[in-house]
């Protein structure tokens, strides 16, 4: 709502306003703008780790805050794409749009979401995934002006790699990160540390979700990606 200017036409006019306050207003429209967003979901074998027996691994917690966040991204109207390390475009059951990784491009639709889905549900490992090309050449699929969203427990240094060039290169990245390093044995703590400090280097390059995985996922990414988005996503 603003102050009525006499240029305004009179179907943008707040009648409750007059109504109530004897003031006019008109009412302005902001329109919401589709948004490219691709997840990253780290399926490399470094990331197939668990904090204990019985717990589910760090791949399977990306790709399942991954499915979370992509129903919410359609429901909110944006163009979800979705790009999987640690998996070779060969093993997807539809064709990727790129030879050297498993990468859907963002978009809207019946089969475009059924290509999403089918490829967040079968991370099989390959060998033949080229994880160097994710560095070298993910800025020159990426559609201008999207986004990334990368899960990852980040247990090694090279998705921090991809954020520096993926910043370098004008693209906004989110990092949601579960932790499967809470175990308490001497090693564990261990991992846990070497991960913090992957998380503060990470801060530099983009805003991060350190997601407790003894807490509701839901709670912790909706409430750091709104801060991101501006809003519910």
């Amino acid at each position: 709502m603003r102050d009525y200017q006499n240029s305004d036409p009179m179907s943008r006019v707040e009648w409750r306003r007059l109504a109530k306050d004897g003031e006019l207003a008109t009412k302005n429209f902001r329109e919401e703008k589709s948004a490219k967003i691709v997840m990253l979901v780290d399926a490399r074998e470094v990331s197939d780790r668990k904090a204990e027996k019985g717990l589910p691994t760090g791949v399977d917690l990306s790709s399942y805050a991954a499915r979370r966040v992509y129903m919410s991204l359609l429901r909110s109207r944006h163009q979800p794409g979705v790009v999987v390390p640690g998996v070779g475009p060969e093993q997807l059951r539809h064709s990727a749009d790129s030879p050297d990784m498993a990468y859907i491009s963002p978009g809207r639709g019946r089969r475009k979401r059924q290509k999403i889905l089918d490829t967040l549900t079968d991370l099989q490992k390959s060998d033949k995934a080229n994880e160097s090309a994710l560095k070298s050449r993910l800025h020159r699929l990426l559609p201008p002006g999207s986004q990334v969203v990368m899960f990852t427990p980040l247990l090694d240094d090279d998705l921090i790699s991809t954020l520096k060039v993926l910043d370098q290169h004008g693209f906004p990245s989110t990092v949601v990160s579960p932790d499967v390093t809470c175990a308490s044995s001497a090693g564990a703590r261990l991992e846990s540390v070497k991960r913090d400090l992957r998380l503060e280097e990470a801060r530099k390059w983009a805003p991060v979700v350190d997601w407790q995985v003894t807490e509701s996922m839901s709670m912790q990414v909706s409430k750091a990606l709104r801060k991101v988005y501006g809003r519910d996503i």
